[in-house]
């Protein structure tokens, strides 16, 4: 037993019925700080395990991207979750749904929206290992939503197309790295309300 379990108290996650489930839209520009349902994951960005303020959020303060759990996995710290993945993925079997991991991230804004430097998104915290963990060992490593927040008092309005273009390009700097930035293969991305 981890000494956190004995202080904290844990209550059966909130689980929805099988057609509530298939009744879930897939995710669009149009609810992503909502509901919807990934392979045989479903989302609640405000109710789900996990869920947070910055969640519910996220077309205000960011945007989401699909990455897969190993690419997740790889760009930030490591821990071994396994336990808690493994008590997830018994919920998340139950149907109880789940927020989305997210990625909090600091763009050299000033460098490279007026100077024209190279972009450097770096991350600097996380949520959503555990989460990860257990949907790649039930939907293998498929794109998952993820929820870039930014950081250092940016908002989604401050990005553009020109922002999206070169991220695929140049990818994230990963979470504790000092050094610029690694390539990732990002999935489709949403923001202020459509894909990009």
């Amino acid at each position: 037993m981890k000494l956190r379990d004995l202080f904290e108290e844990r209550e059966a996650p909130r689980t929805i019925t099988r057609d509530d489930f298939d009744r879930l839209g897939e995710i669009s520009g149009s609810n992503v700080n909502d509901r919807y349902r990934v392979g045989r994951v479903a989302f609640d960005n405000e109710k789900g395990m996990g869920s947070t303020p910055n969640g519910q959020n996220v077309k205000y303060l960011g945007f989401v991207a699909e990455l897969r759990p190993a690419d997740f996995l790889s760009f930030v710290t490591k821990a071994d979750r396994s336990e808690d993945a493994e008590r997830l993925e018994k919920h998340i079997k139950a149907l109880a749904p789940i927020a989305a991991p997210q990625l909090y991230v600091k763009v050299n804004e000033k460098e490279f929206f007026q100077d024209g430097k190279p972009l450097l998104v770096s991350i600097s915290q996380h949520e959503g290992r555990a989460r990860m963990w257990a949907i790649k060992a039930l939907d293998g490593n498929e794109f998952i939503p993820v929820q870039f927040i930014l950081n250092g008092g940016m908002r989604a309005r401050n990005l553009n197309e020109k922002f999206f273009e070169q991220l695929r390009k140049t990818g994230l700097v990963p979470q504790d790295k000092k050094t610029g930035p690694d390539r990732i293969n990002f999935g489709r991305i949403w923001w202020q309300g459509k894909e990009v």
